[in-house]
């Protein structure tokens, strides 16, 4: 197959066309594992002004 049955994206990996789905469909199915989440491109210790004030208790 070279489509997902699910969601008709096209197919990249060997594993996909060979299960039928893509990756994501197949975690959202229950039939393979989530991958990990990653998240670039946020630096950190960059601090907004009033970012902690919406936070904190007014008085």
């Amino acid at each position: 197959m070279t489509r997902c049955a699910a969601c008709k994206h096209t197919l990249k990996t060997p594993e996909s066309r060979q299960r039928g789905l893509g990756p994501d469909c197949a975690s959202k199915l229950g039939l393979t594992p989530r991958r990990p989440l990653r998240i670039t491109g946020v630096p950190s210790g960059w601090d907004v002004d009033g970012q902690t004030a919406l936070f904190e208790d007014e008085q």
